[in-house]
């Protein structure tokens, strides 16, 4: 009696919990969506000079994060679909840090230009991607 409860206890540590693995897996997926969603929100607020600090405490990431979303990515082979929301996300963020510490040069009206056409560029590649891969 007590070696089928050590066997079933064994069993279970070596078998991960499936609800656990659905919800990283769902959560991998899901993430990037939303912080993309906000950096969009985020940038037409930030052209109305809308200064909202709760989209920066949900949807700041730092590029290490962003990171960890690239390694759940690989690890749990998605298709390039899902990772376009993570270089989005990137993509808009390292442009934010040049402009920060650096500078661009563009009015605030040529700035929000250029990132809603980063950001139209990203939305086709990724409805490209997306019927692709359906």
């Amino acid at each position: 009696m007590e070696s089928q409860k050590e066997d079933a206890m064994e069993k279970e540590a070596r078998n991960p919990n499936k609800s656990a693995m659905k919800l990283l897996l769902l959560s991998a997926k899901v993430i990037p969506m939303v912080i993309a969603f906000l950096h969009l929100v985020n940038i037409i607020l930030g052209y109305f000079i809308v200064d909202c600090q709760f989209l920066s405490y949900i949807g700041g990431m730092s590029l290490l994060s962003l990171a960890f979303f690239y390694i759940c990515s690989y690890a749990l082979k998605f298709c390039e679909y899902h990772r376009m929301f993570i270089h989005y996300s990137v993509l808009i963020d390292l442009i934010n840090i040049y402009d920060e510490y650096v500078g661009i040069p563009l009015s605030n009206w040529n700035y929000f230009v250029g990132l809603l056409a980063v950001t139209a560029i990203m939305l086709f590649i990724t409805l490209y991607l997306r019927f692709r891969c359906i």
